[in-house]
């Protein structure tokens, strides 16, 4: 969604539609979505506040890594149906629960191989939130921190190395299930 519209500019040259204005801080941003080197996205029901504290923590990460947020890495919040990343960049999403009709997307994206998590809102209803293609994936719970959940965003779009996750056990009896996990 684009915001900050302060002044309008004339793109079309048609002056009796108000709907055909573009304004200047759109125009801009739409130029670094444009160009730039990665795409993320939030797809489907993320609760606004959530979606505000990873946007926040992504920003700080990326910043780390010497990008910006919006001009080398665009952020989509929203409908699947609408993401539309350049798939010759690097792009990934974090999938929040969606519905019947966006499973279309979510495939198109699978067989793009475009890196989705599904985040559910609860990790005892998983399966619940994501009947499809997306059920089969690993996902994260939405309990878990902006912090993590921008990590495992920048994860999956290879910008940060995957972080090893390691359960060791000292049991003997444990070991050789834990190590097929």
């Amino acid at each position: 969604m684009l915001t900050g519209r302060t002044e309008p500019t004339q793109a079309t040259g048609c002056a009796e539609s108000p709907a055909r204005h573009l304004y200047a801080n759109d125009i801009e941003r739409l130029g670094s979505f444009m160009d730039a080197r990665y795409s993320l996205a939030l797809l489907g029901d993320f609760p606004t506040a959530i979606a505000d504290e990873i946007e926040a923590a992504l920003e700080e990460r990326i910043s780390e890594l010497g990008l910006v947020l919006h001009k080398d890495v665009t952020l989509f919040r929203g409908d699947p149906r609408r993401f539309r990343p350049k798939l010759d960049r690097c792009c990934a999403a974090l999938c929040a629960s969606i519905n019947a009709t966006d499973e279309a997307a979510i495939e198109h994206f699978i067989d793009r191989r475009v890196p989705l998590v599904p985040v559910a809102r609860d990790p005892d209803t998983f399966k619940a939130e994501f009947p499809g293609k997306l059920g089969a994936l690993n996902g994260v719970a939405m309990t878990q921190s902006p912090a993590i959940l921008a990590s495992c965003l920048l994860e999956a779009s290879s910008l940060i190395p995957r972080q090893r996750r390691v359960f060791l056990s000292y049991r003997r009896k444990e070991s050789t299930e834990a190590a097929l996990q």
